[in-house]
Protein backbone atom coordinates (compact mmCIF):
# COMPACT_ATOMS: atom_id res chain seq x y z
CA UNK A 1 0.00 0.00 0.00
CA UNK A 2 2.67 2.33 0.78
CA UNK A 3 4.25 2.21 -3.04
CA UNK A 4 0.77 1.71 -4.34
CA UNK A 5 2.39 -1.98 -6.08
CA UNK A 6 -0.25 -3.80 -8.17
CA UNK A 7 -0.30 -7.58 -8.61
CA UNK A 8 -1.32 -8.41 -12.72
CA UNK A 9 -1.28 -11.19 -14.55
CA UNK A 10 2.11 -11.39 -16.09
CA UNK A 11 0.66 -12.82 -19.69
CA UNK A 12 -2.01 -9.92 -20.13
CA UNK A 13 -0.95 -6.81 -17.71
CA UNK A 14 -4.53 -6.99 -16.35
CA UNK A 15 -6.42 -8.37 -13.22
CA UNK A 16 -5.24 -11.53 -12.57
CA UNK A 17 -8.15 -14.18 -11.86
CA UNK A 18 -9.53 -15.44 -8.84
CA UNK A 19 -7.82 -18.83 -9.38
CA UNK A 20 -4.14 -17.05 -10.03
CA UNK A 21 -4.92 -15.34 -6.26
CA UNK A 22 -5.51 -18.46 -4.53
CA UNK A 23 -2.76 -19.97 -6.11
CA UNK A 24 -0.81 -17.28 -5.28
CA UNK A 25 -2.05 -17.03 -1.42
CA UNK A 26 -1.19 -20.71 -1.02
CA UNK A 27 2.30 -20.56 -3.25
CA UNK A 28 3.93 -18.19 -0.28
CA UNK A 29 3.89 -21.35 1.89
CA UNK A 30 6.55 -22.75 -1.16
CA UNK A 31 8.03 -19.65 -0.85
CA UNK A 32 8.78 -19.38 2.74
CA UNK A 33 9.63 -22.91 3.40
CA UNK A 34 13.44 -23.11 2.11
CA UNK A 35 14.46 -20.49 4.47
CA UNK A 36 12.79 -17.72 2.44
CA UNK A 37 14.69 -18.28 -0.19
CA UNK A 38 11.57 -18.05 -2.83
CA UNK A 39 11.58 -14.52 -1.37
CA UNK A 40 15.20 -13.93 -1.59
CA UNK A 41 14.95 -14.88 -5.77
CA UNK A 42 13.29 -11.64 -6.43
CA UNK A 43 16.97 -10.22 -6.62
CA UNK A 44 17.79 -12.43 -8.95
CA UNK A 45 15.03 -13.07 -11.37
CA UNK A 46 15.30 -10.93 -14.95
CA UNK A 47 11.51 -9.99 -13.89
CA UNK A 48 11.73 -9.70 -10.58
CA UNK A 49 9.47 -12.27 -9.45
CA UNK A 50 9.15 -14.79 -6.49
CA UNK A 51 8.11 -17.99 -6.53
CA UNK A 52 4.79 -17.41 -5.44
CA UNK A 53 4.56 -15.30 -8.71
CA UNK A 54 5.92 -17.50 -11.04
CA UNK A 55 3.66 -20.38 -10.32
CA UNK A 56 0.70 -17.94 -9.89
CA UNK A 57 1.38 -16.39 -13.35
CA UNK A 58 1.80 -13.15 -12.08
CA UNK A 59 4.03 -9.79 -11.47
CA UNK A 60 3.96 -6.81 -9.23
CA UNK A 61 4.08 -3.76 -10.95
CA UNK A 62 4.50 0.15 -9.41
CA UNK A 63 3.01 2.54 -11.31
CA UNK A 64 5.32 5.45 -13.18
CA UNK A 65 5.62 8.60 -11.08
CA UNK A 66 3.75 11.23 -12.67
CA UNK A 67 5.88 14.24 -14.20
CA UNK A 68 7.30 16.37 -11.80
CA UNK A 69 9.06 18.94 -13.92
CA UNK A 70 8.34 22.30 -12.82
CA UNK A 71 7.64 25.02 -15.76
CA UNK A 72 8.47 28.27 -15.34
CA UNK A 73 7.14 31.20 -17.44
Amino acid sequence: MAIRAKVVDAKTGGVPSVGQCIGRYFAYILSAIPLCLGYIWVAFDPKKQAWHDKLAETVVVRPKKKDTEVKFE
